[in-house]
């Protein structure tokens, strides 16, 4: 049996421990009282950037809410006088039946890859002219058949200018105080 001085011990320490969880309880739950009716919360608001770009006829224009880098290429087709969702069904093709040469380049730079690349962010808002093909038909067996036309088209891209590492990683090449470089640039002839 224990002894009463022990068991006056024990009952003194657990009112001890008791009022230690009591005053603990009691400082935890008025601190988070006051944090809850003191502090207004706090709202994580992402907007992600929209980046667009519109071609009419040889000028692109960024219409999205960033600045964007752009890139371009042509694509020459035989296509319909009335209907231009109609082309003609033989390839038309890149020095076989025609070849060109490119004016209005401007500051566009040519990559091994076959597309322009400007070196700077177009401003949201913007427009550039992008480099002209001037279309020359080489193959004297080629005709463009009547109710047809060579009709130049150009692709314009657009990808954000911020972070630098956005363009760098999904075009290759690298940005440098604001102007990219691309991983291969050609010099026209």
């Amino acid at each position: 049996m224990s002894s009463p001085n022990k068991r006056k011990m024990n009952k003194k320490l657990i009112i001890m421990i008791a009022c230690i969880s009591l005053v603990t309880c009691i400082a935890v739950g008025s601190t988070l009282a006051f944090l809850v009716t003191k502090t207004e919360a706090l709202q994580n608001i992402f907007s992600p950037s929209h980046v667009s770009v519109e071609v009419s006829g040889t000028t692109a224009t960024n219409i999205g809410e960033t600045n964007a880098y752009f890139r371009m290429t042509a694509v020459v087709t035989v296509q319909s006088t009335t209907d231009p969702n109609v082309y003609y069904g033989t390839p038309f093709v890149w020095g076989t039946d025609y070849t060109g040469s490119y004016s209005n380049v401007g500051d566009w730079v040519l990559n091994e890859d076959g597309y322009f690349y400007y070196p700077t962010a177009v401003a949201a808002g913007n427009s550039v002219i992008v480099p002209t093909l001037n279309v020359e038909i080489i193959n004297a067996d080629f005709a463009v058949p009547a109710g047809y036309q060579v009709v130049v088209q150009y692709l314009v891209t657009a990808i954000q200018a911020w972070p630098n590492s956005a363009i760098e990683n999904a075009w290759g090449g690298s940005v440098s105080n604001g102007v990219y470089t691309p991983s291969n640039p050609q010099t026209l002839s």
